[in-house]
């Protein structure tokens, strides 16, 4: 395993590594919590697709892929929800969780993480929407 790489325990989606604790100074990554980074479900697949993080049960590294089908498991939409995630991450936006607000995301420009700019929802183009979900 590579020293550089963010260590995430499985059980709790935190981790005490300070690379984990530069990240969030640089980028905003996870929350920072009683000494730990605690990452949204989001945050640690992002780490982990993007090998800058490595997820740990029992201190042996358990593969993305099954991580992806017990995250699938838990939120249907997982993987739509993802794909924004990703791609407004790529973009240099700071993306948290929006549930408090109604929503799936709050988004803050990169420069700024006092106000979300924007909250968001996904969906599939070819599902159809009620008025209210709109």
């Amino acid at each position: 395993m590579n020293s550089k790489k963010i260590l995430i325990h499985i059980e709790t989606l935190s981790t005490t590594s300070n690379n984990a604790f530069s990240l969030f100074d640089k980028s905003k990554f996870g929350e920072k919590k009683s000494k730990k980074i605690i990452y949204s479900p989001y945050e640690a697949f992002f780490l982990i697709e993007t090998n800058k993080g490595v997820l740990l049960k029992n201190n042996k590294e358990i593969e993305i892929d099954k991580f992806e089908r017990s995250l699938i498991k838990k939120e249907k939409n997982f993987l739509t929800n993802y794909q924004s995630f990703k791609n407004l991450r790529k973009k240099g936006y700071i993306v948290k969780a929006g549930i408090k607000f109604g929503s799936t995301f709050r988004i803050y420009e990169s420069n700024s993480s006092i106000h979300a700019k924007w909250l968001m929802d996904a969906f599939i183009a070819t599902n159809k929407l009620s008025l209210k979900d709109l």
